[in-house]
């Protein structure tokens, strides 16, 4: 499998083998089914084409929709970390605001109506809060 190397200018070249262990990066990425939770995506949205969202279905994405969040935020962002748990050393939580139903948080300001409300969001960001998670962005 050809690796390109890290480097902190943020450019890529390719490389040999040769090079340290820790430089070493697959070309295909770093996040993929076994290791990713979208968390929150409506469905339901104009943006989430249905060949969208087939394939993350059939890749077996770990999706979770935004009315099951709407539903039990807590319930399901502890199903989310506990899933994460078993699988990663790090977990890292990045929010889109737009996730919110704009109708009650108009600072998201994409019509994206989904249903969740600000204080649900803060319920599952806090459940993610826990020592076991890396980051939050």
């Amino acid at each position: 499998m050809p690796f390109q190397t890290d480097h902190l200018a943020g450019q890529s070249q390719a490389s040999d083998l040769t090079a340290p262990a820790t430089k070493l990066l697959p070309l295909h990425g770093v996040v993929d089914p076994s290791n990713a939770v979208l968390f929150g995506l409506n469905s339901n949205s104009p943006a989430n084409k249905r060949d969208h969202l087939s394939y993350l279905f059939n890749e077996n994405y770990r999706v979770i929709t935004s009315s099951a969040v709407a539903l039990d935020s807590a319930g399901r962002a502890t199903e989310a970390l506990r899933w994460l748990e078993e699988r990663v050393d790090y977990i890292l939580v990045h929010l889109d605001v737009d996730v919110i139903d704009p109708g009650l948080f108009p600072l998201g300001d994409v019509p994206n109506w989904s249903g969740v409300k600000f204080p649900e969001i803060m319920t599952a960001m806090s459940i993610s809060g826990t020592d076991d998670c890396g980051g939050q962005s």
